[in-house]
Formats: structure tokens, C-alpha cells, sequence
């Protein structure tokens, strides 16, 4: 189960805090609004502790479980370590479940959006709160999002797959959308799967977005050189 928790609006009152224990649990204070994934609230007192070690009996709350499977806080060695790394031109490479990392077009507006975000650290999506300098819960700014449309029960993922969808009306190969949103090779989506290059990605990329923003109403911005500078996280 994943949680989206708001952020307190009246700058009068203390903010919730959130901290783990040593090979332990969350520990939530001073929270007054919790939701899950599909938005349904979840009760919720002064101080809480909640699940971190995946195995509770009672998600999203701790029930002590990590004590009996032996739940360990400290960092994999083996993780991919935090970097910056800066990407001239059309691509943006991100991290993925399928290939662990892979380049994707850069869209205009996408990058007309992400070009002026605040530069305060190393992290494209920064955060003044977060301990960690990075935003680390995307469905609080979602929601919000949804919240000001007057949207209801779209959930990022459920907008990952309007993606595939919405691309068939530009009559976007199959196997061009699979790779763009990282999808497993498959002989089903196309007779024979086939690496595309990253310019010809681009091509059908920046026109599945051209025709997205024309039904808003939104016009497409001039494509940029300028380049961007892109987190990897661990």
C-alpha cells in the first residue's frame, strides 16, 4: 500500500515531522491528514510508526515484524549511488525496472517545464522540507494537481497508461510506445522487435505531445538546445 500525505497549509502551526528508527519503523508526528494510493483517508493520531521494513501485518502501521525478520535500515552496498550527471540536447536518461537505465526523448514541453524548476542542490525535482533535499512523495503535488482540474481518481500510474493509450491517435507504432515508456521486448506488440535510435523516438514522441497539448488547448513551445541537468537516484 503507498500513502500520500499533504502538507500542513497554515505556516502558524508545526509541520508534520517524519523520521526512521534504527532498523525500524517511520516515526510520524503532528500529521492530520493520511491517505492511500486510491485517496481514501486513513485515521490518524499525534505520533504514529509506520510499516518500513515491508512485512507488517497491519500496513501501512508497524507492527513490530521487522524485530522477527531482522530488518536492517543501513544502505545497500550495492545500491546505485545519488549522482548528477548533465545531458546535452534531446535525451533525458532516467532509471527504470526493466533495463535499470535508459534514454528517453526529450519532449519540448517537458522541457519548457522542467528548465525553470528551482536550482537549489543537486536534484532537478528539489525540496526546501525534505531532509533529504530531493522530492520524495510525487503524489502530493499530484493531487494537489488533480485537486485544482477537478480530476478525480487518476492516479500516476493509471496516467502512465493513458499515455499508451492517447499515442494510438497519432497512429504511433506500437513497439515505438512500448520503448518509450520501457516496456519488455515483445513479438506481440510487433512482428519483430526492433531498437529503435533515439531520433526516431524523438520524431513520434514530439508528436504524441503535440497532439496531447493541441486538445488542451496548450501550444507547443520552440525547441531548446539547452541541456538539463538530470538526478540519479539510489
Amino acid at each position: 500500500m503507498t500513502m500520500g500525505v499533504d502538507e500542513m497549509s497554515d505556516d502558524t502551526q508545526p509541520r508534520p515531522s517524519i523520521r526512521p528508527l534504527h532498523d525500524g519503523p517511520y516515526e510520524v508526528d503532528g500529521l492530520d491528514h493520511f491517505v492511500n494510493s486510491r485517496g481514501e483517508p486513513i485515521a490518524t493520531e499525534p505520533s504514529m510508526q509506520l510499516c518500513r521494513c515491508g512485512h507488517s501485518h497491519t500496513k501501512p502501521f508497524c507492527d513490530n515484524t521487522h524485530e522477527a525478520v531482522g530488518f536492517s535500515g543501513a544502505k545497500d552496498p550495492e545500491r546505485v549511488p545519488d549522482r548528477r550527471d548533465d545531458y546535452e540536447g534531446a535525451g533525458i536518461t532516467i532509471h527504470d525496472k526493466v533495463e535499470g537505465e535508459r534514454t528517453i526523448p526529450l519532449t519540448p514541453y517537458v522541457a519548457a517545464i522542467l528548465r525553470p524548476l528551482a536550482r537549489r542542490n543537486a536534484f532537478v525535482f528539489s525540496s526546501p522540507r525534505a531532509a533529504s533535499g530531493r522530492l520524495e512523495e510525487p503524489r502530493i503535488p499530484h493531487n494537489r494537481a488533480l485537486a485544482v482540474a477537478g480530476i478525480e481518481g487518476l492516479t500516476l500510474h493509471g496516467l502512465r497508461r493513458s499515455f499508451g493509450t492517447l499515442a494510438e491517435w497519432v497512429e504511433v507504432p506500437a513497439g515505438v510506445v512500448a520503448q518509450i515508456m520501457g516496456h519488455k521486448p515483445s513479438a506481440t506488440a510487433e512482428k519483430h522487435y526492433r531498437r529503435r535510435p533515439l531520433d526516431l523516438l524523438r520524431m513520434w514522441h514530439v508528436k504524441i505531445e503535440a497532439w496531447m497539448l493541441e486538445q488542451a488547448g496548450i501550444e507547443q513551445p520552440a525547441e531548446s538546445e539547452e541541456g538539463l541537468h538530470v538526478v540519479k537516484t539510489g
